[in-house]
């Protein structure tokens, strides 16, 4: 566990790929130190036209799903971490934005191969 969710308008100014989105944010989960790297999950959702302020603009933002359980600063340290990586990886979007969600530990259900 971790879950992290961007969706975003418009590629980034120097063509990152989605391949390279991903790795931008799973590096960024894995140096917290938070989390093992077989948990860090990175799925990507683009959007072909937003609203920001009104008007027609780009964004990107990541949701970011936990396991219940963790204080409101170890959250806040990996939101900034997940935030300073979107900045330098969408440096010409407005609005870049990080919100970290708790998942209830009784009811989330997974299985592994």
């Amino acid at each position: 566990m971790p879950h992290l969710i961007l969706e975003y308008t418009n590629p980034p100014a120097g063509g990152l790929s989605d391949q390279e989105l991903m790795h931008t944010l799973h590096t960024a989960a894995l140096e917290t130190g938070l989390f093992d790297e077989p948990t860090i999950k990175v799925r990507l959702r683009r959007y072909e036209n937003a609203l920001v302020g009104g008007q027609s603009g780009d964004f990107a933002h990541v949701t970011i799903y936990l396991i219940d359980g963790r204080d409101k600063p170890t959250k806040k340290r990996l939101a900034i971490a997940v935030h300073d990586a979107m900045r330098s990886g969408f440096p010409d979007n407005a609005s870049v934005s990080v919100d970290v969600r708790d998942l209830d530990g009784e009811i989330y259900t997974k299985s592994q191969l």
